[in-house]
């Protein structure tokens, strides 16, 4: 019944994330004490011109926030665009740094993450997202990040 409440849950988080892609635009682990840019030049002076269509649920790009996210023994901290889902800062964490992620899309649920940094889910272990310390109810794909959120990869039997 857990299973097919995480699989559930994952899938669900990752519909809703599907749909909306904005990458981040700096990354950097912990150890490294400047950012470095992934969007190879500085876009903000492009991005940050005041449009009609931007609201609080669309704000600009411009909006910029910080994260952090652990898995194991690594932790990254991250600015990225206000709007931007954890597994599209993932993503690009992932092309600057050594977090390494799998994952599978499934219609109408998302994606869900089945290996990180070589630990693949299996023998009922599952890669659990946690949000600012707490079991998060959607998946990676669904969760859109908010300022100062601490995201958690842990390693649990369900």
């Amino acid at each position: 019944m857990k299973k097919i409440f995480f699989l559930a849950m994952c899938a669900a988080l990752a519909a809703a994330g599907a749909w909306i892609w904005k990458p981040a635009a700096t990354i950097s682990p912990v150890s490294q004490p400047a950012p470095q840019s992934i969007a190879g030049g500085n876009t903000e002076k492009n991005l940050s011109a005041p449009r009609a269509d931007r609201t609080p649920e669309n704000p600009a790009p411009s909006t910029r926030i910080n994260i952090t996210l652990v898995v194991g023994a690594s932790t990254y901290q991250t600015g990225v665009s206000a709007g931007t889902t954890l597994y599209d800062a993932m993503n690009a964490i992932s092309s600057s740094t050594s977090l390494a992620f799998k994952s599978k899309y499934y219609s109408g649920l998302g994606y869900l993450v089945e290996m990180i940094n070589g630990t693949t889910n299996a023998d009922g272990a599952y890669w659990t997202l946690y949000v600012n310390g707490t079991l998060s109810q959607v998946g990676a794909s669904q969760y859109v990040l908010k300022e100062g959120d601490s995201v958690e990869w842990r390693y649990e039997k369900l």
